[in-house]
Formats: C-alpha cells, structure tokens, sequence
C-alpha cells in the first residue's frame, strides 16, 4: 500500500508542477484522474492516507480535500514555472 500512496504522490505533484500556472502554484487534481491512471476508486480512508504522503513531500506546502480532487499547493523553488519577483525593474 505505502508503494501505491508515494506512486499517486509522485504523480499528484507532477501534474501541479506541469500545470500551475506562473500567478500561483495551486492546482487541483481530480480524483477521477487519479483513479483511472490508478485503475483504483478513491474512498475517504485512501484520500485521507494520500493527503498524510503528500504533507510530508518536500515540495507540497499545503492539500485540501476538494469536492472534485486533491487541491494542492507547492512551494516555488519546486515550481518549474515559476519566475521569481525581479527586484532590479
């Protein structure tokens, strides 16, 4: 099981880095998604068990528990979209 919770972790946090967008690095990733790459059906006990993976990535800063998926938040030095404030403009 802990195999499968970091494989769904790992994708979560792909899926926020390559669609983020520059304003914020918060993205939701839908559940259906999940479980159809998964071939698994997302229950309360599992969401709550890949909610515990993703708060201990590095990367992740903060997962709510959307109607719809995992709305995730990831810091900017893990944002490949991201481009710092420029200070000299």
């Amino acid at each position: 099981m802990v195999n499968i919770l970091n494989l769904i972790a790992d994708y979560i946090i792909k899926q926020v880095q390559e669609e983020s967008i520059l304003s914020g690095f918060q993205y939701v990733v839908e559940y259906s998604g999940i479980e159809e790459k998964f071939s698994i059906i997302i229950e309360q006990d599992l969401k709550s068990k890949i909610v515990d993976v993703l708060l201990q990535r590095e990367e992740v800063a903060d997962v709510l528990l959307d109607n719809e998926g995992f709305d995730v938040v990831i810091y900017t030095n893990y944002a490949p979209n991201y481009i710092g404030d420029n200070e000299d403009d």
